[in-house]
């Protein structure tokens, strides 16, 4: 299940809603799906408010949507980001937006394009909750699309602090096509990530199937968020939003990896744009 994601750099921002509305669980701020008409996977809501105390949730026809965290924790005074996965997106713009929770009072509501990190490629951007085994699954033609040798590593930002959990990336479920795993990784600052080898490299080139990305809290270990799976290296860039009807290309907006194939947009998941 993917979540949303709270630390976002924000630009071209678009005001969406002004005004003073109390929210409750039982008072809701309602935005009309006509509202996202223009919204986007790779944009975010901003939600300033005052007043919190504890607990905002988005929702969409009475469902919290897809990239919405659960009971969300915010106090005082501040603004809360939400990054619009596409399940969200389809959500919202089909039956629009319930922004609920415990006590706050909403003051405006921005529409953000969100920048991606200086010097590499958004894979994937939100909140992942690793707690049992569970998994990943990446668009097949994430393989066929990216050249590996463009990048140094796989970087996977998260919540754990800690980094004895587990994490595997597979290229198949078969026995000897594990690319790598937490044992492989390096650990920085709220990140791990995996060197890619010229070997490691020659699997993700051929996979033929989904890049699997496994997580497990660990045994005895408490649950954590997954935040962000980029990789690191020089970003794409003037790359032409057209191909020839046979061929793929990829190239960095909004901070996600897009792909066209026949004159179509998808993101990494296999989501059209």
């Amino acid at each position: 299940m993917l979540f949303a994601l709270a630390f976002l750099l924000n630009a071209n921002a678009t005001e969406i809603w002004t005004g003073s509305h109390d929210v409750t669980w039982g008072s809701a701020l309602n935005l009309d799906a006509t509202t996202f008409a223009d919204a986007q996977p790779g944009n975010a809501l901003k939600v300033f408010f005052n007043d919190a105390s504890d607990g905002i949730e988005f929702k969409a026809n009475g469902v919290n949507i897809a990239g919405s965290r659960k009971n969300a924790g915010i106090n005082g005074e501040g603004a809360y980001d939400l990054y619009l996965t596409p399940g969200a997106i389809d959500a919202i713009k089909a039956h629009g937006l319930e922004i609920v929770g415990n006590h706050f009072t909403v003051t405006k509501v921005e529409l953000n394009e969100v920048a991606g990190r200086e010097g590499m490629t958004t894979m994937w951007r939100g909140l992942y909750w690793a707690d049992g085994w569970g998994e990943m699954l990446f668009w097949p033609a994430i393989a066929s699309v990216v050249d590996w040798s463009d990048y140094s590593a796989i970087r996977v930002y998260h919540e754990a602090g800690r980094s004895d959990f587990v994490l595997n990336f597979k290229k198949s479920w078969a026995e000897g096509d594990q690319i790598g795993g937490i044992g492989d990784m390096t650990a920085g600052d709220g990140y791990v990530e995996l060197p890619l080898t010229d070997e490691r490299r020659a699997l993700l080139a051929s996979i033929d199937n989904e890049l699997i990305v496994q997580f497990y809290r660990g045994d005895d270990k408490a649950a954590f968020n997954v935040t962000e799976i980029v990789l690191v290296g020089d970003s794409p860039s003037d790359i032409s939003n057209t191909a020839a009807e046979s061929k793929a290309v990829k190239f960095f907006e909004n901070g996600q990896l897009v792909i066209i194939k026949n004159g179509v947009k998808y993101n990494a998941l296999g989501a059209q744009l």
